[in-house]
């Protein structure tokens, strides 16, 4: 039996089949859910969800709690708030300006690629790695990411369609030494879990290539060849190689998620190591944001929702997600972003002190477009009244391409 109630009588075990607002609102990508926790109450209370329908059928009933109406813990951390205050990162402050520390990161992720692109290619020859050349770029990259970690990240949305496969092992890589800063691990650690994550998916040289980029959906047979890359990959390395076992941790557990439902081994929560559950976020977010022959990538705000949203729905490590979203920021780099005033900007950095208010590059004054972009940074906001990010817009629909206002020599 399907009944609507309320969102203040809404608890944890009921089945809802329907909002009151579309679901594409919600951090959620399943329109029909069991409530697992107080958070997944909590997140549509903060997307504006007043009523639901539940089937008490499925799950609760009203009258299987006494009619009473639930309690929503106020310690509970809601979406909404998530995406509007990211805390200031751990550990040190960074030594080197945002502007200073991206002329050199470029020039590191540019080197990277190349690393992770011939690796690739003697691992798809069979071939010994030249594990010297990887060290030293992972190196590399850990001391930028200890420079300024927002630098290097804003590179992470560098993507290309032909050369996927190493765009996406260097992002992840860049996006886990940076989610492993924010948390303040050691040096060392750092360098174990950015070799690691340049490795991670080694193991899809020893898959037939026409499968990994097939146009079209897989039957189960050819998706259990796909995800034998995990061991493939690991027992390439145990071949030609000797790695710490917490460096193979992202290759082994980027597939797995807290609730069981991962591969190879189904490991949940308790057996997962700190890089695996690092690795598992960033391999997500970084291919959801990539366009692949079977999906256009989405933005980086619609990412970090969907990323939150399989966390609240049990797959993936909520407190790892949480994170991503800090150590991103609000508006990731890259983010196209619409004022108060009308106006269309880009974001162009990050501010740490106030992630609601980046550094932006305006793009568009209403419908008449700005030639070159206009730097624009809202925090030092020279006239009154001060303008604010008001929504995030879709670039591809209005026509503007991110990377290309960022990459432009005015930028």
């Amino acid at each position: 039996m399907r009944k609507q109630i309320p969102i203040e009588q809404l608890r944890v075990g009921m089945y809802v089949t329907k909002l009151d607002i579309s679901w594409s609102k919600t951090p959620f990508w399943r329109h029909r859910m069991r409530v697992g926790s107080l958070d997944h109450i909590e997140a549509l209370r903060a997307c504006g969800v007043r009523f639901v329908e539940i089937d008490a059928e499925k799950g609760l009933d009203l009258a299987s709690q006494g009619g009473s109406v639930s309690t929503v813990d106020p310690s509970s951390t809601r979406i909404a708030d998530l995406l509007s205050r990211a805390s200031q990162p751990q550990g040190k402050e960074p030594s080197t300006p945002f502007e200073e520390e991206l002329t050199i990161a470029k020039e590191v992720h540019k080197q990277a690629k190349a690393v992770i692109g011939q690796a690739m290619g003697d691992a798809r020859q069979g071939r010994k790695l030249d594990l010297d050349a990887l060290s030293m770029v992972s190196e590399r990259l850990v001391e930028s990411v200890l420079r300024n970690k927002d630098a290097i990240s804003s590179l992470s949305r560098l993507k290309s369609f032909d050369e996927y496969t190493f765009f996406h092992s260097v992002n992840v890589a860049i996006l886990a030494l940076a989610m492993g800063r924010q948390r303040g691990m050691p040096r060392e650690a750092l360098s174990r879990l950015g070799l690691g994550a340049l490795l991670h998916d080694i193991g899809k040289m020893k898959i037939p290539h026409d499968l990994l980029n097939a146009p079209r959906r897989l039957d189960e047979g050819e998706r259990e060849i796909i995800k034998q890359h995990v061991m493939r990959g690991a027992e390439y390395l145990s071949q030609h190689t000797v790695l710490p076992e917490e460096t193979l941790r992202p290759l082994l557990e980027h597939h797995e998620r807290v609730d069981g439902s991962g591969y190879p081994a189904g490991r949940r929560r308790k057996d997962l190591s700190r890089p695996g559950l690092i690795a598992s976020i960033v391999d997500v977010y970084d291919a959801i944001t990539s366009d692949r022959v079977y999906h256009k990538g989405m933005t980086p705000n619609q990412a970090l929702r969907q990323v939150h949203g399989l966390a609240l729905e049990g797959s993936l490590d909520l407190d790892s997600v949480r994170e991503l979203i800090q150590c991103l920021g609000v508006y990731p780099v890259g983010s196209c972003v619409m004022l108060s005033t009308g106006e269309i900007g880009v974001v162009s950095r990050p501010n740490p002190a106030d992630p609601s208010k980046p550094v932006l590059l305006l793009v568009r004054d209403g419908s008449t477009p700005c030639q070159p972009p206009k730097p624009f940074d809202l925090v030092e906001q020279p006239t009154q009244p001060s303008r604010s990010i008001v929504a995030t817009v879709d670039p591809r629909q209005i026509g503007i391409d991110p990377n290309r206002v960022l990459d432009s020599p005015s930028a």
